[in-house]
């Protein structure tokens, strides 16, 4: 029965295999490395020459993919934009200024058949008036209005001023005569005396004029 107490020797280990295991971890690490360099400078070289980005790299504007698919652009809107023509609000029909325009307009046609009354009437006792004047007074006028009012309103001034001045022209000749009259008569009766001035007929005469 062996002893529990005896401790059991270690095993000696072996140095060779050991130090060949860690050449053969060695030997893989280096393979991988190398491979892996080599791939990577050969993608990286692809990409330089063809413009193909990287694995893993983002363009600019472009978007991160997460595993869900983006969703679709929006489409362009044409510009500039077309803006809809406003349309101007239409006037609104005035009946109440219209029935007033039509009511000055009565006005100024009857205030016109009246000065050319006036003016018929100015003629008439003128007797003698420019055939220019009336024509003008005798004209049918087309769509009468302030030009016409305003045109007949200035011969009836003209008009009226010539007949007063043929009045005052009548009232001076009519003295004028009164007087050398009265001058004639003085002038015989201090020629022929009592005589003359006493004589029924000359009495008559003198009395009417």
């Amino acid at each position: 029965m062996a002893d529990p107490t005896k401790k059991t020797p270690p095993k000696a280990v072996n140095t060779d295999n050991l130090i060949e295991q860690l050449r053969d971890v060695g030997r893989g690490v280096a393979k991988t490395v190398k491979q892996d360099l080599v791939s990577g400078i050969a993608t990286d070289a692809l990409s330089s020459l063809f413009g193909t980005p990287k694995s893993g790299d983002l363009e600019p504007n472009q978007p991160l993919n997460l595993g869900e698919t983006p969703p679709p652009p929006m489409p362009e809107m044409p510009f500039p934009y077309r803006m809809r023509q406003v349309e101007q609000p239409r006037p609104m029909f005035n009946m109440e200024a219209m029935n007033r325009l039509r009511a000055q307009e009565a006005q100024v046609a009857q205030k016109i058949d009246e000065i050319r009354l006036e003016l018929k009437a100015l003629i008439a006792t003128l007797k003698q008036v420019d055939s220019e004047i009336v024509k003008a007074v005798d004209e049918q006028l087309i769509d009468p209005g302030l030009y016409h009012l305003n045109f007949l309103d200035r011969i009836k001034t003209i008009l009226k001023l010539l007949r007063q001045n043929l009045n005052d022209s009548s009232s001076w000749l009519s003295v004028m005569r009164s007087r050398k009259k009265q001058r004639t008569y003085w002038s015989l009766y201090k020629k022929k005396g009592t005589e003359f001035g006493l004589n029924p007929d000359r009495v008559v005469s003198t009395q009417v004029g």
